[in-house]
């Protein structure tokens, strides 16, 4: 995972936000935008100026959904990435969130080491 990384989280779980802050600063990523839904995490990276590298976004969320963002994000800012996450192991919301736009699925219980590969492979797909 490359340093310097500039990272959104969008997840309506306030623990799996913080984790992943945690996680991030390890790294040696930066978190600019935390959002607890889709909506919320959109309004931010429009009024904060700050364009993320990669948007971590939960597929189930209330107000606004995984789905939903995904399709936002690709619309409103093409080369932000996204990397969709949930706690379900479901092969249709896979499918359903990748042809919204998200390059990668990664469930939240995953290793740490899962989660540097995954992004570690997204950041490197060409927009």
């Amino acid at each position: 995972m490359r340093q310097s990384l500039k990272i959104a989280i969008a997840d309506d779980y306030r623990l799996m936000r913080e984790t992943l802050k945690q996680f991030f600063s390890i790294q040696g990523c930066e978190v600019v935008v935390e959002a607890n839904n889709g909506k919320n995490l959109i309004e931010q990276i429009e009024s904060s100026g700050r364009l993320p590298d990669l948007c971590i976004v939960d597929i189930d969320m209330p107000v606004m959904d995984g789905y939903e963002t995904t399709k936002a994000l690709q619309s409103k800012f093409p080369n932000i990435k996204v990397l969709a996450t949930t706690v379900f192991n479901n092969q249709q919301k896979f499918e359903k969130v990748m042809a919204c736009g998200a390059l990668g699925v990664i469930l939240k219980n995953s290793e740490p080491d899962e989660w540097q590969e995954m992004i570690s492979t997204v950041t490197c797909i060409s927009a």
